[in-house]
């Protein structure tokens, strides 16, 4: 959607107006988008989570305000023609939350594509806890921590073992061996 007015600009420009009339005339004004394709919706899930659930390791580290945060600007940014910019969303949320404006402008998107954005968050967030949570994906994520160790542990050992049995007499080894069976 293209773009017509920053959060600043928008805040301001309502803020200048003293009458109800023109303050709405200026609400009007703003573009929305009625419906987001399925492919969009995942991805702006995904990109909310891993910025707020997923920390820099890629460990599960949840954020829920940061989720609430990112929730409600890609809201506004996907669906309006307001542009929110992510290097100021905390001061852009400030500004628009004490003007009492969120609400204002989530209310001009149609409620069924707030529910869809919001139901896409909750729905990936609920694969991710499962995915990290459950007993299956621990003892797989476990084991994919565990398997170089292991492996690297079972090489050294090998490699051990070979250079101890090339030097090994094989009568020695013979003796050896029918004394465990």
């Amino acid at each position: 959607m293209k773009k017509n007015i920053t959060v600043k600009q928008f805040v301001d420009n309502y803020l200048a107006l003293k009458n109800e009339n023109t303050k709405q005339t200026l609400l009007n004004s703003i573009k929305t988008v009625d419906y987001m394709d399925y492919s969009l919706l995942t991805y702006y899930a995904n990109q909310i989570l891993a910025n707020s659930c997923i920390d820099e390791n890629g460990n599960l580290h949840i954020d829920s305000c940061k989720k609430y945060l990112m929730t409600v600007f890609t809201l506004i940014n996907a669906y309006t023609s307001i542009e929110c910019s992510p290097a100021n969303w905390v001061e852009e949320y400030d500004l628009l939350n004490k003007n009492a404006l969120i609400p204002v402008i989530i209310n001009r998107i149609p409620e069924n594509a707030v529910k869809d954005l919001e139901n896409f968050v909750q729905m990936k967030f609920d694969d991710l806890m499962t995915n990290t949570y459950e007993t299956h994906a621990y003892f797989n994520q476990l084991f994919a921590k565990l398997l170089p160790t292991l492996t690297n542990g079972i090489e050294s050992f090998t490699d051990a073992a070979a250079k101890f049995f090339e030097n090994v007499d094989e009568k020695k080894l013979e003796k050896v061996l029918k004394a465990f069976k």
